[in-house]
């Protein structure tokens, strides 16, 4: 992976795969030490440890600091269909009201100094009450708007590919509304033979001095960089991307329109396209030979408001792969005068989830098969 300079301070790349079950969850079998091992093996920094309604994978952890670091949180059910909660210690597969909804997860999990990654909303959880979709919308994740507690989204889920192009289009149109949520990625392991741990894992930027800090601080530079969006996602490619010096998760301030100097450089080991995007758009596509790398530099007019990603289309389609093999975070580019909250409050604050995005009538009864089984679901 690429370490780079961005503002003078030098950043290290870590990786790490963001949705990780063990034999803890009731339809998983890998016991922590199995999925430890196994994680060291994919040369990953970092998993998150995200059992079904249950932190107990600590009890496992006590003690122990060698790499490959385990953060511990959970998988939780509820109206929101799952939420992943990083660094969050308190779940038990009981039910808990107060985590039944997304403005009281958040409240929960952000006590803890933990994250809220809302997870493969491509899916409609069997047994829960809402289309997960609802929550990958601008004036939902707005200040105000139910999800605004959400740190992050899983835009890409290795065990539910089939949904990731029309969640990053999803994506894409929550930023040309002028707001702003963070993508993570995960596999989703249950087991071996299931999918392949770390493919697709998170690639993110930290202080160099990170490397010798230990776990503590790699915990909370991993979160800071999910949180800020200083981070891209692949299950294979190297990316590097800069606008102006600035990496993805960053923002560049423009006192006028203008233009400003993108560059970047990648490898793909299958080979594939490197695409520059602004928005739906492609800027500048680049083919990419398999196991060389490809260095670009052009400038791009800016007029208003908007923002740059990169992404690695592969070379062919393949089976249970979404089209893409790596994305980025975008960087902003901020034209004067200055957005002061990427995440602003809404027009219209909803109070109530439209019907379209429901089952029907929410359910009241405490025997109804959410309520029994929000926390522990199964996926």
């Amino acid at each position: 992976m690429y370490d780079v300079e961005v503002g003078g301070q030098p950043y290290v790349a870590f990786t790490y795969d963001g949705h990780v079950h063990t034999d803890y969850s009731h339809d998983a079998d890998a016991p922590v030490s199995q999925v430890l091992e196994l994680a060291g093996l994919a040369s990953l920094d970092a998993v998150m440890l995200t059992d079904h309604g249950t932190s107990s994978a600590a009890r496992d952890l006590r003690g122990r600091e060698q790499a490959p670091a385990a953060i511990v949180g959970a998988e939780i059910g509820g109206d929101y269909g799952h939420a992943l909660t990083w660094g969050f210690l308190d779940a038990a597969r009981r039910r808990a009201e107060h985590l039944e909804d997304m403005p009281g997860l958040g409240a929960a999990v952000h006590g803890e100094r933990g994250l809220v990654v809302l997870a493969h909303p491509g899916w409609f959880i069997p047994g829960l009450w809402v289309n997960p979709r609802y929550y990958l919308q601008a004036d939902v994740l707005r200040h105000g708007g139910l999800g605004e507690t959400i740190d992050a989204v899983e835009i890409w889920n290795a065990t539910y590919p089939a949904p990731t192009d029309a969640l990053i289009d999803a994506w894409l149109r929550v930023l040309d509304a002028g707001v702003f949520v963070p993508v993570t990625c995960g596999t989703d392991f249950h087991r071996v033979g299931q999918v392949e741990l770390g493919a697709p894992r998170n690639v993110a930027l930290c202080p160099a001095e990170v490397r010798t800090a230990g776990p503590d601080a790699l915990r909370a530079c991993l979160f800071e960089a999910a949180r800020l969006g200083r981070q891209y996602l692949t299950d294979g490619p190297i990316v590097d991307l800069r606008v102006d010096g600035h990496t993805y998760g960053e923002v560049v301030a423009l006192d006028r329109p203008g233009e400003v100097r993108v560059t970047a450089r990648a490898v793909a080991w299958a080979g594939g396209t490197l695409r520059i995007r602004v928005g739906h758009t492609d800027v500048r596509s680049f083919e990419l030979a398999p196991g060389v790398e490809r260095r670009v530099a052009f400038a791009l007019p800016v007029r208003a408001d908007t923002y740059v990603f990169a992404e690695v289309e592969r070379a062919a389609r393949v089976e249970r792969k979404p089209r893409i093999s790596a994305l980025t975070n975008p960087v902003r580019l901020d034209v004067a005068p200055r957005v002061a909250d990427w995440r602003g409050p809404t027009v219209v604050r909803p109070t109530r989830i439209p019907p379209e995005f429901t089952r029907g009538p929410r359910p009241t009864s405490a025997r109804d098969p959410h309520t029994r089984r929000g926390h522990g679901a199964a996926d």
